[in-house]
């Protein structure tokens, strides 16, 4: 995994996020743009096709504790799912990529069809449990 920087707000992510060792230079490399003033991040994930949960849980703490927008474009079909999964499309202003570092003008709508998969999957799931 390498990490650049485009701009005053955002980083370029190649290849797959999945060690410790990553997750550590993400929140470095995120931080060091913050310490700038910076009030939102974006976050071109190229590559990747999965995301660690202290990745997650750094942005959702940076996005939920310290005002920042965050915003994702993400070129892997599996990390878009994971994060529509988790129901972070919206939070985290995911689009998707094209296989580059330029999303497309339409990435930015979820497909109706995965917000409803994922819907009938909760449904089935409290179903189970809730006896």
């Amino acid at each position: 995994m390498e990490i650049h920087t485009r701009d005053s707000n955002t980083l370029v992510i190649s290849g797959n996020i999945k060690s410790i060792r990553h997750s550590q230079l993400i929140r470095e490399s995120v931080e060091n743009i913050l310490k700038k003033g910076s009030r939102s991040l974006h976050l071109i994930i190229e590559d990747s096709f999965s995301m660690t949960s202290t990745v997650i849980g750094f942005l959702m703490k940076v996005a939920n504790e310290e005002g920042i927008k965050i915003s994702m474009t993400v070129t892997d079909e599996r990390l878009w799912q994971l994060l529509s999964d988790f129901q972070l499309l919206d939070m985290f202003h995911v689009q998707r990529g094209s296989g580059t570092s330029t999303a497309r003008a339409d990435a930015s709508k979820p497909d109706p069809r995965e917000k409803s998969a994922a819907e009938e999957f909760r449904k089935s799931t409290n179903q189970q449990w809730d006896m």
